[in-house]
């Protein structure tokens, strides 16, 4: 196939409708963006091995919802707190449990 034909068909698939800016999509990838945010907020301030683990971050529309464990109730306050401060996060749902130590590792 042609060089050009391959360029043709490449700008007229840009152009179809299918692949066009909408509400829905700019919506989608503001929430992944958020997502991300949240995830970077996390781990640069808690690290591996810090008392938090697995903690799952999901956004819809503005929405935090965090999901996980902690070793004591102190950490779980802290993530929240960090997440409320991370730009374009408007509410937190905070599903953090604690889980003491000597339950983790049975």
């Amino acid at each position: 196939m042609p060089v050009r034909l391959c360029v043709q068909l490449v700008r007229l698939l840009a152009e179809s409708p299918e692949y066009q800016k909408t509400e829905e999509s700019r919506s989608v990838l503001e929430d992944k963006l958020l997502e991300a945010r949240v995830r970077a907020v996390l781990l640069d301030h808690f690290g591996f091995g810090m008392g938090v683990s697995g903690i799952e971050v999901s956004a819809a529309k503005g929405k935090v919802t965090l999901k996980g464990a902690a070793i004591h109730r102190e950490l779980i306050n802290d993530a929240e707190k960090l997440v409320r401060g991370v730009e374009g996060v408007k509410e937190v749902d905070d599903l953090i449990m604690v889980v003491p130590t000597h339950l983790r590792h049975s």
